[in-house]
């Protein structure tokens, strides 16, 4: 069963086929990506899965075209026995579904939410974001800083590839290349609070480990992000990489050794992780963006 989580499952499951027509348009983040990694070609030998989240984030367009012979992706949603839920004020509020009907129980609240990049969106202007922008007819997305980079240069996972999803077989899934994913957790770290933080630290340590025989591949995504995106960008993400994972002394390193240990403390035989092992993997990923 995907990622070892039955009740994870039930979501990962009916939300991939419900968003199939549109699976060359979005991408899969957050948690949910960082755990499909193990399933990519260029990820090293299997590493034990941490779900810290149970929701499923999805980065999309600021304009989803539907695609012939389909239908806008809220009423897929719909269809497929997702409830859609609103927050914040009557304006702009945002937006997730959850699982309805029998189903609901099953699954303890976990949420799917459809996000977009912030930049450039009509009805932003300095610091002020909206809560939700429309980007299709009856769809809105939380709009996000930096999520663009989640948009370019995806790589994609078959779901043909893990076990347990026979459901699904014949179906695939894109997620962030794994710079654009560590860029954007980096960049919008100052948004976010702590307890995210040390998540993020940990996702930015086991994507190092993942891909730790395919960091030449990591530096020719990043030489064309900086092609693309702003040099700001790529030198503050270089920086502040490096000063939360140079030395086991940082709080990358430190964060990252806290969020295995609660993983962990109930397994027997599990590896122990120091905050120097955390530094010295996440040091071969601040070489190949170096």
């Amino acid at each position: 069963m995907l990622l070892n989580d039955p009740t994870f499952a039930v979501l990962f499951k009916r939300t991939i086929k419900t968003v199939a027509p549109y699976a060359d348009s979005i991408v899969c983040i957050g948690g949910c990506a960082n755990a499909l990694y193990r399933y990519h070609p260029l990820a090293s030998k299997p590493w034990p899965t941490y779900l810290g989240t149970m929701d499923m984030d999805w980065a999309l367009p600021q304009r989803l075209e539907v695609p012939k012979k389909t239908e806008p992706l809220s009423k897929l949603m719909t269809r497929a026995d997702f409830v859609e839920e609103k927050f914040g004020g009557t304006d702009n509020p945002v937006i997730k579904y959850r699982l309805g009907g029998d189903l609901s129980p099953t699954i303890n609240g976990a949420e799917v939410e459809f996000l977009c990049p912030l930049s450039g969106l009509k009805g932003s202007r300095g610091s002020f974001a909206p809560a939700s922008a429309q980007i299709q007819t009856g769809l809105y997305a939380q709009p996000l800083r930096y999520l663009e980079l989640l948009l370019f240069r995806p790589w994609q996972v078959n779901m043909n590839d893990i076990a347990g999803l026979e459901e699904v077989s014949g179906l695939h899934v894109r997620i962030p290349n794994p710079v654009s994913y560590v860029m954007q957790k980096v960049l919008i770290r100052k948004d976010r609070n702590l307890q995210s933080m040390a998540k993020d630290c940990y996702y930015i340590y086991e994507v190092s480990i993942l891909f730790r025989q395919a960091m030449n591949c990591l530096h020719d995504e990043f030489q064309a992000i900086m092609g693309q995106f702003p040099d700001k960008w790529s030198r503050d993400f270089r920086s502040s990489l490096s000063k939360l994972f140079a030395n086991e002394t940082l709080e990358g390193a430190t964060s990252a050794v806290r969020v295995h240990g609660s993983i962990t403390s109930s397994m027997n035989g599990s590896t122990r992780l120091t905050p120097k092992m955390v530094s010295q993997s996440v040091q071969k990923l601040i070489e190949a963006v170096g």
